[in-house]
């Protein structure tokens, strides 16, 4: 590989990949993905399944600047727009895990940590608390089901995932404010907090 292409920006290596030096994409995918890496892999906390969002990222990018639909507008703006593909992909994810209701989206140690935020009696010992925790893992599946979409999407980066809320913002919607985002985790919270009581009482 021509060393010099190292040296060179993204906009110059972007028009080097278009006229159709392949090494020069191999340069942005080498100067990228360590950092793209570490956006995906908190949301799916998976290795092989962070390597192919990230390859299948690339292939879109590749796809894309080949097709002449790509354009940039300042130096920093393909990383921006890469971060964005892989956002997406990786936020596709979570929601055909909510469509699937794959078990590691059902883990127990996930429900035991969301009844702690909706139930805080849970916290403590007991035969109360041991059947909390029963009807917890029984029901609470369902319940993320019936909270609107975007709650139940911050609630699981959030609470499951560990991601910030700046992150989870950056990742759904770079358009949508911390705020928002934060309001939405405390309105499932409470609609979950709600209808748990209904089970309950």
């Amino acid at each position: 590989m021509n060393k010099n292409l190292y040296s060179l920006d993204d906009y110059t290596l972007v028009l080097q990949f278009a006229a159709g030096n392949s090494e020069a994409f191999n340069v942005i995918v080498k100067r990228h993905q360590p950092y793209l890496a570490s956006v995906v892999f908190p949301i799916v906390q998976d290795l092989h399944l962070t390597e192919d969002i990230l390859q299948e990222a690339f292939i879109k990018a590749i796809i894309a600047i080949k097709e002449g639909k790509y354009h940039m507008d300042s130096k920093h703006a393909f990383r921006a727009w890469i971060r964005r593909i892989v956002c997406n992909l990786a936020i596709d994810h979570v929601r055909g895990g909510f469509k699937k209701k794959s078990t590691w989206y059902y883990a127990s140690e996930d429900i035991d940590l969301l009844t702690h935020s909706i139930c805080p009696i849970y916290i403590e010992q007991g035969p109360e608390e041991t059947f909390i925790r029963r009807e917890s893992l029984r029901v609470i599946p369902e319940l993320l089901e019936r909270i609107p979409a975007e709650q139940r999407e911050v609630i699981y980066l959030h609470l499951f995932k560990r991601c910030t809320f700046r992150k989870i913002t950056e990742c759904i919607d770079s358009t949508i404010s911390i705020n928002t985002i934060q309001t939405r985790m405390y309105l499932g919270l409470k609609n979950l907090r709600k209808m748990m009581e209904s089970v309950l009482s």
